[in-house]
């Protein structure tokens, strides 16, 4: 069978069995609130104007659209926004998504909607938050050298942040045995002839954890 072996698939099925990590009572409700401040920035047409955070959104895309770099890449003639990308990497067949793709400058835009409201919190979430393992999976997956993060707060949306990770840097390496950690557990909990047949394939992934 295909199978596509996707970012949000390691995140939100596994983080908390294998990373350890516990999910707030309220997660439906971030997921719900990240879905609404990505599509009032990405694609406005579909936010949801009777959202309660409505206004709360608006205020984080006026930021965002704010930022010279951010309005920069959004303006870019090639940009592609919400493009996904289907790519076979160590074995596995993987999907993924990205907020916005510039192939030209080698670059993909993530963004955050964030609690941090200081710079020391923002770096510190992107261990702590995995956001690290998204952008190793996402460079690989892509084939595109380099992510930008962009964070804007929740609790003070005036505040922007940002930082690189980039191919063989020390958050990409980080973040890559994180997802490859994920996939293996994974697949080791479930029907590996389902997901993978190589025996060689599913050991190289092991090696790099």
């Amino acid at each position: 069978m295909d199978y596509y072996s996707r970012y949000d698939w390691v995140s939100n099925s596994f983080l908390k069995t294998i990373m350890g990590s516990e999910f707030p009572p309220n997660i439906d409700r971030i997921f719900e609130f990240g879905r609404l401040v990505h599509e009032t920035i990405l694609e406005p047409e579909k936010a949801n104007k009777s959202d309660k955070d409505y206004q709360l959104a608006l205020k984080m895309r006026d930021t965002f659209y704010a930022d010279r770099l951010c309005n920069s890449i959004m303006s870019y003639s090639n940009i592609k926004v919400e493009h996904e990308f289907y790519r076979k990497v160590s074995g596995l067949k993987r999907r993924c998504k990205a907020d916005g793709v510039i192939k030209d400058c080698s670059l993909i835009l993530e963004f955050k909607g964030l609690s941090s409201t200081n710079e020391k919190a923002f770096r510190e979430s992107i261990t702590h938050f995995d956001y690290d393992m998204g952008a190793a999976f996402y460079i690989d997956t892509t084939g595109i050298d380099r992510e930008l993060i962009v964070g804007v707060s929740k609790k003070n949306p005036e505040k922007l942040f940002r930082f690189m990770i980039e191919r063989g840097d020390t958050f990409y390496i980080s973040g890559r045995k994180k997802y490859i950690k994920a996939i293996c557990d994974g697949l080791l909990k479930s029907s590996i002839t389902d997901q993978i047949s190589d025996p060689e394939q599913l050991q190289e992934l092991i090696n790099e954890i």
